[in-house]
């Protein structure tokens, strides 16, 4: 079930969750996004306190569980506006 909250993720914070759920660390983030591992890890925590997560893994898990992004890390039609 898609939360509230959730459903209004920015393009660039999908496409974060997408990466971090196929495996990728900050710097892979970083590098696949172009943009910096600073900005990443600034998201990525702006994340952790939207999904109510104390750890990245805790993130993935609560994303896939709320339906935001499926496990394959293609994101759900139904978190988008």
């Amino acid at each position: 079930m898609v939360d509230v909250q959730f459903s209004n993720l920015k393009p660039i914070e999908q496409q974060v969750l997408s990466l971090l759920v196929r495996g990728h660390n900050a710097t892979g983030i970083a590098e696949e996004l172009h943009i910096s591992r600073t900005y990443v890890y600034f998201l990525l925590r702006e994340l952790r306190l939207r999904f109510l997560a104390l750890s990245t893994p805790g993130l993935v898990s609560r994303a896939i569980e709320d339906g935001i992004v499926k496990p394959d890390g293609t994101i759900s039609s139904q978190s988008n506006p």
